[in-house]
This record gives structure tokens, C-alpha cells and sequence, in this order.
């Protein structure tokens, strides 16, 4: 493994006992095609999308509460951007994010993800 000369992992600024046991580490965004995008900081959104605009995104945005399930949709937002919520519920004190809501949404990402590979080789044969 390389180090800086400040003790921090190279490309990860991360030292030993910084995080836990086991980490999911995606690597390099400059590898990676396309992005789920799962932060529940709306800066740290703005950011993803605004600094990775030649990625495939998909997005989520508007799954707090417990409301209907049939709400969450997955909308096409732009060339390389998809938004997978109801894009409206905002989690709140007393509405905040709840599991089958989450977990609606982060399937429909994967199956727009598993979408666009799935094209992707149809279309390249």
C-alpha cells in the first residue's frame, strides 16, 4: 500500500483505524461508467452531478414519509442523468426516511442501472 509523506493512503487521504473493518470501496470515478447516487446530503448531490456531468447518473430524491409506493418513479432528467423518487417528499422531523420506501427507490436504480448495461450490449452485439 502507498503512503503520503503525511501518513495518509494515497489516493484515499484515509489512515489506519480511520474507518471499519470492512469498507466498500468503488475506486477512481474516472473508471466507473455509471454512478447510483446515494447521499442524503442535498450539497453532496449537487456535487456528484455538477463534477461527474460526462457520467451516467442515476439519482434519488423524494423517498421520506411512508406514502404511497406507486409514487416512486424513475424519470429521465437529462442526457446522462436519471432520477429514481417521487421528486417532492423531503424527509422532515416526524416524516424522515423509512426502509421500504429506501429500499423501492434503490431498486428502482438498480433496474434503470441494469437497463442501460443491458442496451448497452444490445446495441454493441
Amino acid at each position: 500500500m502507498k503512503y503520503s509523506q503525511d501518513g495518509t493512503q494515497y489516493h484515499i487521504g484515509l489512515r489506519d483505524g480511520d474507518v471499519g473493518e470492512y469498507v466498500i470501496l468503488p475506486g477512481d470515478p474516472k473508471r466507473c461508467a455509471k454512478i447510483a447516487e446515494c447521499f442524503d446530503n442535498p450539497h453532496a448531490k449537487a456535487m456528484l452531478i455538477n463534477n461527474l456531468k460526462n457520467k451516467i447518473i442515476v439519482a434519488a430524491s423524494g423517498m421520506a414519509g411512508y406514502g404511497r409506493s406507486d409514487e416512486i418513479k424513475t424519470i429521465k432528467m437529462a442526457k446522462n442523468l436519471y432520477i429514481c423518487g417521487d421528486l417532492k417528499s423531503a424527509a422532515s422531523i416526524g416524516n424522515g426516511l423509512m426502509a421500504p420506501r429506501v429500499g423501492i427507490c434503490a431498486m428502482h436504480q438498480a433496474n434503470q442501472i441494469l437497463d442501460i448495461l443491458i442496451k448497452r450490449v444490445e446495441n454493441n452485439g
